[in-house]
């Protein structure tokens, strides 16, 4: 086709230009599955609540989020709170399984390794049998491992530039935008 594109301009002030995840920023927000904090700053920094995540996964799933309206997963999820037909349909699409006796932890800062694990199941990824050549793969939760394994190998996940995965770190806006613009490249072909 010989439609052109529309540069949009985002209103964001701290995201120049010359970031890496700029395009990623600009992907994200021109599909309106992130937006800014406020109507100038993204915040591109700033860390991502598991509750936030699922939403967007859900968002961009198309969820019937009708349908799980009187579901009770979780203890600290209640039925009136916004997130509470996201985190069930996580957990319905077996996405989440909490972080035990029977808490979800909504409103907690998702780390990487918890993003790797929600994501390469939403990809539905296989682990593979490569080796994870991170100067921390040691400090990965056993439960996570395979997980990291699928989303490095994939390219949705990279470490960081000194060679370590930072799975206890938190995840960023700015990491989360890219992770999703790659989850779109790999499921859209289904």
């Amino acid at each position: 086709g010989g439609e052109t594109k529309t540069e949009v301009k985002l209103p964001f002030e701290d995201v120049a230009e010359d970031k890496w995840y700029t395009p990623y920023v600009k992907e994200m927000y021109e599909k309106q599955y992130i937006s800014g904090k406020s109507e100038t700053s993204f915040d591109p920094d700033g860390s991502i609540k598991r509750c936030e995540m699922i939403k967007i996964l859900a968002l961009r799933a198309g969820a019937e989020l009708d349908k799980y309206a009187d579901n009770e997963t979780f203890t600290d999820v209640a039925k009136d709170s916004w997130y509470h037909g996201f985190v069930e349909w996580g957990s319905d699409e077996k996405l989440i399984n909490g972080i035990g006796e029977g808490l979800f932890a909504p409103e907690k800062t998702i780390t990487r390794e918890d993003a790797a694990v929600i994501i390469c199941r939403y990809a539905k990824l296989e682990a593979g049998e490569s080796k994870l050549e991170f100067t921390d793969a040691e400090s990965i939760s056993a439960y996570a491992l395979d997980a990291v394994k699928a989303v490095t190998a994939s390219g949705i996940m990279s470490g960081f530039p000194d060679g370590s995965f930072g799975p206890k770190a938190e995840l960023s806006r700015a990491q989360f935008c890219k992770i999703l613009s790659e989850v779109l490249k790999t499921t859209s072909k289904t």
